[in-house]
């Protein structure tokens, strides 16, 4: 493993490659890992050295909010960045006011090269610690170099590894942060942005539903200079913003483009980097209530066909459903199915192919009918609770089936799918949550989640 492009000093670069060696003889051994990572990170700080002298001195510093008073800067940068952020595991080692943060993202299980199949992210800065005021962060420079499987054993040694449960991880998120021009742009932007759909030579907005709201957001970080998209709610979907730029009235936001005319501040239209995409209305979120909410009235010969077929539905078992039960599927469903999940509950199930449908509960005692909700991964009827997940991507979250208050959202490293209900199974039994998914490293994981004695969080509302 050659050392990074540099003139290093003799010594430093002779037990480097000493280390190299015997480890390379001896990839297990625990000495010979330990010398090598000594070797690696004299190799960084050295580096970091030379870049300190070339620094021009104006670069905006990094600020690590939330570390309380007297945090070694070590334990900060592991709190603030480490932690937070996607990797496999991370390390965070400090010399006087000099700092080196190295990420280990391990190759998926189907790449079988273990030579150069995994990637390490190295992060080179210097500390500024000033009395009542946040550590701050100068980033001189960062690379990324594939890497050994033997490599990463060794680094990893004196590293911490990911925690899959951990809240404060943002899976699928990496430490990116934007150039200090790059982050002006996308912090100029609204946070919110609502949907709208063009219907009848106007806007309006859509019918939105707890598993699928018509909105993303710009969520930003300002002390670590960082921002993503949020699609659904503002702890949605992530999609990273690595790279942000802008030319006439139209901003490149990593995979998306938005094209916001001064001309027009109500409207932006979205579209997403993929062939043939549509340009997608949104309107900032503070103009939302000047649109109202499209919902489609049935025509006098869409009731009628729908009273025609309110009585003929049946359940799974073949039993005849409510009038009420029969209207909700005639009305919603081309092709589906009804279950009858409790004396007077029953579940509505429209399905539109292979990992593709919705369902809508009835409770044909107290007359109530749910939300739509996308594809439910699992069904409490005792508690009137519902899994899913958020259009198809993680968090997933439980909320009441017919009030929609919050009960648990989480997130967990399942292998990237385009559902997650594919390599994710969920159930209730009684007060818990158990899980099944398939993780990262493309193993089965099973874990048992315990849920709230009440709602964490109230609607929002859907209007």
């Amino acid at each position: 493993m050659p050392p990074p492009p540099v003139q290093y000093p003799a010594a430093v670069k002779a037990a480097f490659d000493t280390a190299w060696k015997t480890l390379s003889r001896k990839p297990g051994d625990a000495a010979a890992q330990d010398a090598f990572a000594r070797a690696w990170l004299d190799l960084e700080f050295q580096l970091l050295g030379e870049e300190r002298k070339e620094a021009a001195g104006d670069e905006p510093p990094l600020k690590l909010e939330g570390c309380p008073a007297g945090t070694p800067a070590r334990d900060c940068l592991a709190a603030s960045i480490g932690r937070r952020f996607d990797s496999s595991w991370y390390r965070v080692e400090t010399r006087g006011d000099a700092a080196v943060v190295l990420f280990f993202h391990a190759r998926d299980p189907d790449d079988g090269n273990p030579e150069t199949g995994n990637l390490m992210v190295g992060f080179r800065g210097t500390l500024q610690a000033r009395q009542g005021a946040p550590l701050r962060l100068t980033l001189l420079s960062w690379s990324e170099q594939q890497v050994s499987d033997v490599l990463g054993t060794a680094l990893g040694r004196g590293a911490t590894p990911a925690d899959p449960k951990d809240p404060a991880t943002r899976w699928g998120i990496r430490f990116e942060p934007l150039e200090p021009e790059q982050y002006a742009l996308v912090d100029a932007l609204p946070d919110e942005w609502v949907a709208l759909r063009e219907e009848g030579a106007r806007y309006w907005r859509y019918r939105e539903s707890p598993a699928h709201g018509a909105r993303f957001y710009i969520v930003k970080e300002p002390g670590l200079r960082m921002a993503w998209l949020s699609f659904v709610d503002r702890d949605g979907q992530l999609e990273a913003l690595t790279q942000v730029s802008k030319k006439g009235d139209t901003y490149q936001l990593g995979g998306y483009t938005l094209r916001w005319p001064a001309s027009s501040p109500k409207v932006g239209l979205l579209t997403d980097d993929y062939p043939d995409a549509p340009a997608l209305p949104h309107t900032p979120a503070r103009y939302a209530k000047e649109y109202p909410v499209f919902i489609p009235k049935p025509t006098p010969e869409e009731l009628r066909e729908e009273n025609e077929k309110a009585g003929t539905y049946k359940t799974e078992e073949g039993q005849p459903v409510p009038e009420m039960v029969g209207r909700v599927m005639a009305r919603y469903c081309d092709r589906g199915y009804v279950s009858h999940l409790k004396a007077g509950l029953y579940e509505v199930r429209c399905s539109c192919g292979t990992s593709c449908g919705a369902s809508t509960f009835v409770d044909v005692k107290s007359g109530r009918t749910s939300a739509l909700f996308s594809i439910p991964l699992a069904v409490d009827a005792e508690g009137m609770r519902v899994a899913i997940s958020t259009d198809g991507r993680m968090p997933l979250r439980v909320v009441g089936m017919f009030d929609e208050k919050e009960w648990l959202r989480l997130r967990r490293p399942a292998e990237e799918t385009a559902d997650i209900s594919g390599v994710m199974g969920v159930s209730f039994s009684g007060n818990r949550l158990d899980l099944r998914y398939l993780d990262r490293r493309g193993e089965w994981t099973e874990e048992e989640v315990a849920l709230p004695d009440r709602p964490v969080e109230a609607p929002r509302a859907h209007e």
